[in-house]
């Protein structure tokens, strides 16, 4: 009697949906719940703390968010036509901010800031956008899934795979592997801020004792304001090189 009464629970369906039914409760409620009124709220000015009711604006929202655009400046002259230099010697153009705000005659610029330029001949070409922040977000965001997700999978898989190699000193190798699966991570923050100290710091030393480093300063590698690489790349390296192990 036990056997068929479990028999018939395992063939009906809605022993199946009883015991999915809460996680699937609990899916809808935070995720896709939430996901259809993100999307919708993103068509309207839906303010959280705003007192007034929310307005169907279209694409307004996205088009702030992903407005681009391009700017062509040509350098300054004199009134008999030479190129005006600055105090560097370097070509003076017109400010950016006489074209983004409230310039008839470039309407499609209002409101942008500029994102990056280069040089072409003597003119200036700058791309602006409108919301530099998530511009700038969007590109770290792709550069890290295109360049350094690939990167740090193919050399973890190249370590994991070197583990099973019968070298030379490999067991040398597996302690140094799998020392940060035991080391705490605090551990490895002060150890990773020991080298980097910019008074004291491993880096700066070993720099500083080579032959070819004729009168070198101590450099802060954790300051963003230093900036040898790019912005905090010595964290991006230290980031990239925890994650690989």
């Amino acid at each position: 009697m036990r056997a068929q009464k479990s028999k018939s629970l395992q063939s009906t369906p809605l022993a199946g949906w009883l015991m999915s039914g809460p996680a699937l409760v609990l899916v809808t409620l935070f995720l896709i719940v939430p996901f259809l009124l993100a999307f919708w709220f993103s068509f309207t000015n839906q303010r959280l703390i705003s007192p007034h009711p929310a307005q169907f604006v279209g694409t307004a929202n996205f088009e702030q968010l992903l407005g681009v655009g391009t700017l062509v400046l040509e350098p300054e002259r004199a009134a008999d036509g030479r190129v005006v230099v600055d105090a560097a010697g370097e070509p003076s153009y017109p400010r950016v901010r006489d074209f983004t705000r409230n310039n008839p005659d470039y309407p499609q610029l209002n409101g942008m800031r500029e994102w990056f330029g280069w040089s072409w001949g003597e003119n200036r070409v700058l791309v602006l956008a409108r919301d530099l922040v998530f511009m700038k977000a969007l590109t770290n965001t792709l550069f890290f899934v295109a360049v350094v997700a690939p990167l740090q999978a193919g050399l973890a898989l190249l370590l994991a795979l070197m583990i099973n190699q019968k070298l030379k000193g490999i067991n040398i190798f597996r302690t140094v592997y799998f020392m940060p699966v035991v080391v705490s991570i605090v551990v490895v923050s002060l150890l990773w801020r020991f080298i980097y100290d910019g008074r004291s710091g491993l880096l700066n030393n070993l720099l500083h004792v080579l032959p070819t480093s004729g009168h070198f300063q101590p450099v802060d590698w954790l300051d963003d304001n230093i900036r040898p690489c790019g912005p905090s790349s010595s964290c991006r390296s230290g980031r990239r090189w925890a994650s690989i192990w």
